[in-house]
């Protein structure tokens, strides 16, 4: 659908106005201050108040009405009506076969397009962070991607990581660079967290190392019982060498009567090693143990170390693959189709031939705001520009050539003094068809 009609009484500049209007492009002539933006704004104004001035009386007069009919080329389907007050304005919707419109603006805005106003994308385009976003965000839609996000789910290795399924089946319905910005996210709270175990990891590594002197940190740990064990043989032997001497001081006595049982204790005696003082044995094993604890926390920090070294491995492949993942975007955003020849997105951010929005001229920043506009698809193909004397006749021309493409109404808001035939030409607040116009 398009505007058809339109009929203004008491509208802001406008006094009267009854004009038909065709498809493709139409100029809206006049002279500055006569009634042009008047037209414009009451189109605009289709998609709900907050388009409406705060006074939309023209000045002196009590009360003001306004219609737009919107149809086809089989005919009028809506017919728009308002009235104006000092206080307020009213809207109603009329369905040309009769049927009850009862929530008009809600059915207005089901057909009208947000970008009514090209100029309106181009200055969120080029606004604050904030309206780039919301201008990112009204174009990712309309960008075809022809890309496979598993290719880089299994490129790095989380195929069946439990939480990227998850994250996978969430942006389902979304597109490939959604997920993609997602699992950049992802990835990057992951490489935190090992960062983070890295560095407490290093933290524990230090001070370990002040506990143990390089020297020591190949130590071994000794078993105690081997060193109990070889103790209690040599008391054994201690015993033996006792009972030994025992009996050499009682053949000594009984010499005489014994002498070959002295001989024969002699030669027990001389079985027997040497002995130390069993007293010994628990400074040696204190030793033991003092070596021991030195060569767990030796051991301790060796494993602390392959711990380190394992975490940052693991950041290093954390980094690998969020490069991975920025190439995958690349690759996304190089498969996109846009709406428009030079449009893409980086980073929530709409570049348009390479460079910033702002960078584009303001014909070419229009003209590509308008094929976002149509590619939205609005009930009802009617688009106005405002300042369209700044376009130069490139620029008119391509506009001209989208429309007739697309099939679809540019209204140009044009200073001039003159009527001409296919133009509306506003004069003093009144709006009508141009010379020779039916």
């Amino acid at each position: 659908m398009r505007v058809t009609r339109i009929k203004a009484e008491n509208f802001m500049r406008l006094t009267a106005a009854d004009v038909e209007l065709r498809n493709g492009v139409l100029e809206i002539v006049g002279k500055n201050m006569a009634g042009k933006s008047s037209l414009m704004t009451l189109v605009e104004s289709l998609l709900g108040k907050r388009y409406i001035s705060e006074r939309p009386l023209h000045e002196g007069a009590k009360k003001g009405k306004a219609e737009i009919s919107l149809g086809d080329d089989d005919g009028d389907k809506y017919v728009v009506k308002w009235r104006f007050t000092p206080k307020d304005s009213y809207v109603t919707v009329e369905s040309c076969d009769g049927s009850h419109i009862s929530k008009p603006q809600e059915l207005l805005d089901s057909l009208v397009s947000k970008m009514v106003d090209p100029w309106l994308f181009a200055r969120l385009a080029t606004g604050s962070p904030a309206d780039q976003r919301k201008a990112y965000e009204m174009v990712k839609p309309l960008m075809k991607f022809d890309y496979d996000i598993t290719n880089i789910v299994d490129h790095t290795g989380y195929a069946d990581d439990p939480d990227v399924k998850a994250l996978m089946a969430e942006y389902a319905d979304s597109t490939p660079l959604d997920f993609l910005v997602a699992f950049e996210t992802f990835l990057s709270e992951i490489r935190k967290e090992w960062k983070k175990t890295a560095k407490e990891q290093e933290g524990r590594v230090d001070a370990l190392k002040e506990q143990v002197p390089l020297d020591k940190r190949n130590a071994k740990v000794v078993s105690v019982g081997d060193l109990v064990e070889n103790q209690q043989n040599q008391l054994e032997a201690a015993r033996r060498r006792e009972r030994a001497e025992s009996r050499v001081e009682d053949a000594e006595a009984a010499l005489k009567a014994a002498q070959s049982e002295l001989e024969a204790a002699k030669a027990a005696l001389e079985e027997c090693p040497e002995c130390g003082d069993p007293a010994d044995y628990a400074e040696e094993i204190a030793k033991l143990e003092q070596n021991n604890e030195m060569a767990r926390k030796a051991e301790h920090l060796k494993s602390e170390q392959q711990s380190l070294a394992t975490a940052v491995d693991n950041v290093d492949v954390c980094e690998e693959n969020i490069e991975l993942v920025r190439e995958a975007k690349s690759d996304c955003l190089a498969s996109a189709d846009s709406p428009t020849q030079g449009l893409s997105i980086e980073d929530g951010k709409i570049l348009l031939n390479g460079l910033a929005w702002s960078n584009a001229s303001r014909g070419e920043s229009l003209a590509a705001s308008l094929d976002i506009g149509i590619a939205l698809k609005p009930g009802l193909n009617t688009f106005v520009c405002h300042d369209a004397s700044l376009l130069d006749d490139d620029m008119r021309a391509l506009i001209e050539k989208r429309a007739a493409e697309n099939d679809v109404q540019v209204m140009l808001e044009v200073v001039g003094h003159e009527s001409r035939p296919g133009v509306i030409f506003v004069e003093d607040g009144v709006a009508v068809n141009g010379e020779s116009d039916a």
